[in-house]
């Protein structure tokens, strides 16, 4: 596990007893000023965030209290092919065009943004691949890399060789959809639509919440999945800023995730920003990959 921490991660809990003795072990390092411990409003549920550059100002044995926790999150093993699945049924419900470079990485046409833009994405590139992402990258400002792996340590370094900057780091999560259950409590309160549509490779759910109609049929949530054979691929979860602490983000989540289980996916899959990861631990979601977006942030916002 990497020993420098560049950017803030949040570590989720469910064992009290467990967050409290991680608490009372950073809270005795050295400059434990680094360190934030948030309380999830939820009595059985804890969420730590690490500050930048935190591992390098602490003791041997508290970095090795994080390194346990993290390949606890991390230990679900997924292959190459499983990862290009994900990308392909991603693409496919977002409808871009995907192509197999020659280096062995995916390039995917981003038609929501400037026309020619390619989104690269590896999965624990090795050197040769990542570099060959690296000069597509910098054929156009446009352009920007996405890597999928455990370890981003190198990859920082190759970038900043580049010049190129971090976008975002977010994770990828799995979980499986026979333990989501519906919010019928929520849902008394909204009005949900469902939309399937065939997209080639997968079949595309769209959910739509709205108030009801004595409320105004206000936008409320919105989210999509799309479904290849066990595989189901959750996107665009999304919350309305006025709607938010209603539980409709687990309302999206559930609904999404009962449909997309009744047509026969086994396995939910999600890429979580780092605000994302609270809501999707808590309704059981595991952390399997980190997710580094890189690119020039001077052009691509919101990537």
């Amino acid at each position: 596990m990497p020993s420098r921490l560049q950017e803030p991660i949040y570590l989720p809990y469910r064992d009290k007893a467990e967050a409290e003795a991680v608490f009372v072990a950073v809270t005795h390092a050295e400059n434990s000023a680094y360190f934030k411990a948030l309380d999830a409003t939820k009595p059985d549920f804890f969420l730590f965030l690490i500050l930048p550059n935190y591992f390098e100002t602490i003791a041997s044995d508290c970095q090795q209290v994080f390194n346990n926790i993290l390949l606890k999150m991390a230990d679900i093993e997924l292959s190459q092919d499983d990862i290009e699945r994900h990308v392909y049924v991603w693409a496919a419900i977002r409808e871009y065009v995907v192509e197999r470079q020659q280096s062995g990485n995916i390039a995917c046409l981003r038609t929501d943004r400037p026309a020619g833009t390619y989104e690269y994405v590896g999965f624990e590139p090795t050197k040769q691949q990542f570099d060959a992402a690296i000069d597509a990258v910098l054929k156009s400002k446009d352009h920007f890399l996405t890597v999928i792996g455990k370890d981003m340590t190198q990859y920082r370094e190759m970038a900043s060789k580049h010049g190129l900057d971090i976008l975002a780091q977010e994770a990828l999560m799995t979980v499986d959809l026979s333990g989501l259950a519906a919010d019928s409590a929520t849902t008394a309160s909204f009005v949900k639509e469902f939309e399937a549509k065939d997209m080639g490779i997968a079949t595309r759910c769209r959910l739509t919440v709205t108030t009801t109609e004595e409320q105004g049929n206000k936008p409320a949530a919105s989210g999509q999945v799309g479904i290849q054979r066990d595989m189901a691929v959750f996107d665009k979860i999304k919350t309305e800023e006025d709607m938010r602490r209603k539980g409709l983000g687990s309302l999206i989540m559930r609904s999404l995730g009962a449909e997309a289980h009744a047509r026969g996916a086994r396995t939910g899959w999600l890429i979580a920003t780092l605000e994302g990861q609270f809501l999707y631990t808590h309704l059981g979601w595991k952390h399997s990959y980190w997710v580094l977006v890189l690119g020039d942030k001077n052009v691509i916002e919101n990537p």
